[in-house]
């Protein structure tokens, strides 16, 4: 079950549900290395898919890799630097009841059926550009017979 965790945690740095987080600046903060200062009350948007598919970050990003999500890769990485569910204090606080979830019912859905991708299945996933969450063009097409 740890492998398939690190299975969905990749899946969410590929694909997260909302490609940008909203914040707004809690005080003034004095942005290192740069001559750049927000100021208190002003929105920041943090570009969730853009750190996701960072190279510097995750090396050859457009890989689906689950080892990247192995306990030492993630020790290894800056802990700000997979946002699926947020960070800090609006950190999703219903984390590990999701993921226990989105587990159970994958294994149920493995034992009973099969997906291969449909004929419709397009690849790379393109998404829709008026949406606020993340989500593809013409939908997500799977083949599912039963076993």
């Amino acid at each position: 079950m740890k492998y398939l965790e690190q299975v969905i945690n990749e899946t969410l740095r590929k694909h997260p549900v909302s490609g940008v987080l909203f914040r707004c600046v809690t005080e003034d903060y004095n942005v290192p290395k740069m001559n750049l200062v927000l100021k208190k009350g002003m929105r920041v948007f943090i570009p969730v898919l853009g750190i996701h598919n960072d190279p510097d970050i995750y090396p050859e990003p457009e890989k689906f890799d689950p080892d990247r999500f192995t306990p030492q890769a993630v020790r290894n990485r800056h802990s700000s630097a997979y946002l699926a569910f947020g960070e800090g204090p609006r950190y999703c606080i219903g984390v590990r009841f999701g993921i226990m979830q989105v587990k159970t019912a994958i294994a149920n859905l493995l034992l009973n059926y099969k997906f291969t991708p449909s004929v419709n299945t397009k690849y790379p996933i393109e998404y829709e550009v008026a949406s606020c969450l993340l989500s593809p063009k013409g939908g997500c097409w799977v083949k599912i017979d039963k076993i």
